[in-house]
């Protein structure tokens, strides 16, 4: 007997974790055909992104790409027409994994790719909720699947970053209600990121690697493969009844806000100067770890930054952004859901298994 579709929409869905989402994805799926499951991948360029994951390392995921179980549509998010008629027809699963790490004014802000993106996709969402959907019960109406991040504020002062993602939140909680998911992860890591690659090239070539202050903040980092499975448990519609339940309990101990919200920490608690030592151990290579005052990194950051303004292909190695992050301890929070609620027990930690792509690519 043919399995029922399931269609979902990507938002940025050929990036860092959207690869390893998608992967997941096919899968858990029950079956990987046309007619069982359907992706739409939403991104500024779908003609480049197709050509890279017809090429991906990954033989199903290649196979769905080439047999259009994958297929592609370009708009930027930032256009709210153009982000209203990719999602047409509503799919029963979207999810958007759109963010920056820094700002490329006057078009890649956070204020446009987080909080704008977050405002328009939540409109269109419900106005063609409106227009074609006629779900029969409150657990088959269309979900959404917002990545965040650990730390997002709308009230934030010390971050822009963490106040456009906390701003994002309040949006699509205020535009949807319960028909929205926020995922929270802390640092991401795995082949592809932009964490311990960044500090593996600095490791390359400078004798020493920079700790922001004391680089005594905590982290509790997340393998790419466990966040993409925790997202496809909440996206695929027959996983997310099995995972997610969207009514309150009485004996819930969160608000029915955070009922909605996933913190997702990886198994390990390490400060920065921690991680930096075991990303030196499994590259076997050893560096100074030396303390850069706050004031001296302000300085450096700012220098970077306008380095980028002026040459954009050219991204920033710190900004004063991420400086203030890198104050914060950055580790899962009580009173929200995590991995254990969507059936991940034991995630991975930092260790020679997850950063073998390090030494791989030395």
């Amino acid at each position: 007997m043919a399995s029922r579709l399931t269609d979902i929409a990507v938002f940025g869905g050929g990036g860092f974790i959207g690869r390893h989402l998608l992967r997941a994805l096919l899968r858990l799926a029950p079956e990987t055909s046309p007619e069982a499951l359907r992706i739409r991948v939403i991104c500024r360029n779908a003609v480049k992104v197709r050509v890279q994951l017809a090429v991906d390392s990954d033989q199903r995921l290649q196979q769905a790409v080439r047999s259009s179980q994958i297929t592609f549509v370009t708009a930027d998010v930032t256009q709210e027409e153009q982000v209203l008629q990719a999602l047409r027809p509503l799919p029963q699963s979207v999810a958007n994994l759109v963010g920056l790490l820094y700002e490329t004014p006057p078009e890649r802000t956070f204020e446009k790719v987080h909080v704008k993106a977050a405002e328009n996709i939540s409109k269109a969402f419900k106005l063609n909720e409106q227009a074609e959907h006629t779900a029969s019960s409150e657990l088959e109406r269309p979900i959404m699947t917002q990545v965040s991040a650990i730390g997002a504020d709308f009230t934030a002062v010390h971050s822009a970053y963490a106040r456009s993602k906390g701003l994002a939140e309040q949006a699509l909680l205020s535009h949807l209600g319960k028909q929205v998911l926020i995922i929270r992860p802390s640092i991401v890591f795995g082949p592809g990121d932009q964490f311990f690659t960044r500090f593996r090239d600095m490791a390359r070539f400078s004798p020493a690697l920079p700790l922001i202050g004391t680089g005594d903040t905590r982290f509790q980092p997340v393998y790419v493969e466990d966040l993409a499975l925790a997202l496809a448990r909440s996206i695929l519609p027959a996983e997310r009844k099995k995972y997610v339940a969207m009514e309150s309990s009485a004996e819930s101990s969160m608000d029915s806000e955070h009922e909605q919200i996933f913190e997702l920490g990886g198994r390990d608690i390490l400060t920065f100067r921690e991680l930096m030592a075991r990303m030196l151990s499994v590259m076997q290579m050893r560096r100074l770890l030396v303390p850069i005052p706050l004031s001296v990194a302000n300085i450096q950051a700012q220098a970077s930054e306008l380095l980028h303004r002026m040459v954009p292909s050219i991204p920033p190695m710190l900004t004063r952004d991420q400086i203030a992050l890198l104050q914060r301890d950055n580790v899962v929070h009580t009173g929200y859901r995590t991995f254990r609620d969507l059936g991940i027990d034991q995630p991975r930690g930092v260790d020679a298994e997850t950063l073998t792509y390090l030494a791989e690519r030395r």
